[in-house]
């Protein structure tokens, strides 16, 4: 019901906030990196609970954290790769994502139906948001230049 559009709600405001602080701080990475991390330490912690209200109320904390990394992931391409490459670089990063969405549901379905249980398959999903959190740390961000708005858009 409405309780499980409330993730999504609140997940349409925090990509709309990640923007904003890329911007302003001029980084993508140093926002990807701790918001990975947050999403792995809920899943974690989601992973360890006994009653499934307080493991969906960790879950949902892990989805509205990794949405800050949504827009960014999918913008770093503009910034990454020649001007004539980017269509295809984003292809790629949501070719990735498209998999992953595939993938992973199978993986834990498989984890879920060896154990008995969905803990190694929320290990999984942990273990996963901390290796993109690593892959981060060794992306370098080109030094972002700031031009003048385009004729008939404000500038700040």
């Amino acid at each position: 019901g409405i309780f499980a559009s409330i993730p999504f709600l609140v997940g349409a405001s925090l990509e709309y906030i990640a923007t904003i602080l890329s911007d302003k701080y001029h980084t993508r990475k140093w926002i990807i990196i701790p918001s990975g991390l947050g999403a792995a330490f809920f899943v974690f912690l989601a992973a360890y609970q006994n009653n499934p209200y307080t493991a969906l109320i960790f879950f949902t904390l892990s989805f509205t954290v990794a949405v800050f990394i949504t827009p960014l992931i999918l913008t770093m391409p503009q910034d990454l790769v020649a001007r004539e490459s980017v269509g295809l670089a984003s292809g790629i990063v949501n070719m990735g994502g498209q998999i992953a969405g595939f993938v992973i549901p199978l993986i834990v379905g498989f984890l879920t139906l060896i154990t008995g249980s969905f803990f190694s398959g929320f290990i999984v999903m942990g273990i996963g948001a901390v290796m993109g959190a690593v892959v981060m740390v060794f992306v370098k961000e080109p030094k972002r230049i700031e031009t003048e708005a385009p004729k008939g858009i404000p500038a700040k």
